[in-house]
């Protein structure tokens, strides 16, 4: 019997595969490995269920007895179930940061995120606008790293794919603003005048920003 990973209940009905020639009442047991597959019997029906993720051989015997003469008869049967590529999931929801204007460098292990039954090794990629933050992934680590006076609320997206699913999850980065100190935008020149020169005047303004507007 073949079936596929995570399969649907199904039954079997023992009394089209025992008899007994004295047409006494049979009574039947199951045994087989509980983590592999679910086995019930109610009456004469076998009821077969799958044990969440788990691929492989399993064996089943089935044993009949009339409880009159005790006889009794077993029969095993193998049921192979076939192993299914599964989702990544996300397993930790990415929380929103918030730091201030041109924050240090930051990082986030993905793989404390996202995890598949199937497998320990997932790609990951990173979806933003780089204008407002940057961002890397080397060896499944996240590095977010601020973009030079930039601030308000940049959207940050993970993918995890195993190469035919995919999972995405997304976070809020708010980036405080900072008071930024004024700078010299043009230098100012040395003058030089005659004696008694007429009065001039420099608009500063030319001479001297402030990144904030201020």
């Amino acid at each position: 019997l073949t079936v596929d990973e995570d399969f649907a209940e199904f039954t079997i009905n023992l009394n089209e595969h025992f008899a007994d020639l004295d047409g006494d009442i049979l009574y039947y047991s199951v045994t087989n490995n509980g983590t592999e597959v679910a086995c019930a019997i109610t009456g004469s029906t076998l009821t077969i269920n799958s044990v969440l993720n788990w691929n492989g051989k399993s064996t089943i015997t089935v044993t009949a007895n009339d409880r009159i003469n005790k006889l009794s008869v077993s029969d095993s049967f193998e049921i192979t179930v076939n192993a299914v590529n599964d989702t990544p999931v996300l397993s930790l929801p990415f929380a929103d940061e918030t730091r201030d204007e041109d924050f240090e460098s930051f990082t986030l292990d993905l793989n404390k995120h996202f995890s598949d039954v199937d497998t320990a090794t997932l790609t990951y990629s990173v979806v933003n606008n780089i204008s407002e933050v940057n961002c890397t992934i080397v060896d499944n680590i996240l590095t977010v790293s601020s973009v030079l006076n930039w601030n308000g609320v940049a959207n940050i997206s993970i993918t995890a794919t195993d190469g035919q699913y995919e999972v995405t999850d997304t976070f809020a980065l708010t980036v405080n603003p900072v008071n930024d100190v004024p700078h010299i935008s043009e230098p100012l020149a040395d003058i030089t005048k005659d004696e008694d020169f007429a009065e001039f005047s420099i608009n500063l303004n030319e001479h001297f920003a402030d990144l904030d507007g201020d």
